[in-house]
């Protein structure tokens, strides 16, 4: 266990876990964008992990590059699954201890809490937000389950996810996607993973809900929301998705991707508070084709 005074955070979601815990005002830099609230980390002046290697090319140099800048801890956002092996392992023992953190499962994301506050000295702090964390994402799954309970027949929506890449649409093939589909009451349309689909193809799909954007650009983006509004013709629920925001997360935010989710998927579950999700994370696109029973 370390207590760090001077910490280093890379990437969104280990910025995200620190904060959550109270440690803000130790992060002396960061490899992603500073947190919309404020929080004090500054930029760091390189990436030290390459994508698909936790440790980047040179682990010595890279603890020296950290020792040289009096760094207590560094925690690390990776994609690298394989070299993660499921969850997040120590790259260094120390000094400076170096964590690496994968995207786990929506429920591993919250767990992810109580081990990096145990390897931080604050578990008092982290089981707070833990059970903050687990209560809200138990209660919508609540939501869904009674409502299906109340309603016998009810058929969950079809739901497909979409991205946009390269002028073309294909099924989106994160794991996280399903999850988040499934936690709010949906049902991922039968498609493979990755295909390219034409607008024919989407249309014959008869999904009840499309959530489509793309992972390289924002959602202001002109040109990407273009192509998403043309989905209106397709189906009664079109909604333009920020991809980003919605499977990068591995901190406490998932819970509150999977709410927004659940109010664009399967609103209706949660009554009178089926309230449309933050038009940051989910935009509606107006519906060009009537709904077919």
């Amino acid at each position: 266990m370390i207590i760090p005074s001077r910490l280093i955070a890379i990437g969104p979601s280990a910025l995200e876990l620190v904060v959550a815990l109270d440690l803000g005002s130790c992060v002396i830099g960061n490899a992603g964008p500073a947190d919309a609230r404020g929080d004090p980390a500054q930029s760091c002046p390189l990436a030290p992990f390459v994508p698909g290697h936790p440790t980047g090319p040179g682990d010595n140099e890279w603890a020296e590059y950290f020792r040289s800048m009096h760094t207590d801890a560094v925690l690390a956002d990776v994609d690298c699954a394989t070299c993660l092996d499921g969850g997040p392992h120590k790259v260094w023992p120390g000094p400076p201890v170096a964590i690496a953190i994968g995207r786990p499962t929506i429920v591993d994301c919250l767990d992810l809490l109580n081990i990096i506050g145990e390897a931080f000295g604050v578990q008092e702090r982290s089981l707070t937000v833990f059970k903050q964390r687990s209560a809200r994402l138990l209660a919508l799954r609540m939501h869904v389950a009674r409502y299906l309970v109340r309603m016998p027949g009810t058929a969950q929506p079809t739901t497909l996810a979409l991205i946009h890449d390269a002028d073309a649409w294909r099924v989106c093939d994160d794991r996280r996607t399903d999850e988040l589909i499934n936690a709010a009451g949906g049902v991922s349309a039968p498609l493979p993973k990755g295909s390219t689909l034409s607008l024919s193809d989407i249309s014959d799909a008869r999904a009840n809900v499309i959530l489509a954007g793309s992972v390289s650009a924002g959602t202001d983006d002109l040109a990407i929301a273009r192509n998403v509004d043309a989905l209106g013709e397709l189906s009664p629920a079109v909604w333009h998705a920020d991809w980003n925001a919605l499977v990068r997360s591995s901190g406490p935010s998932i819970v509150d991707a999977v709410e927004s989710t659940l109010r664009a998927v399967f609103p209706v579950c949660l009554g009178a508070n089926g309230t449309p999700p933050d038009p940051a994370i989910y935009r509606r696109v107006a519906a060009r084709r009537p709904i077919v029973n």
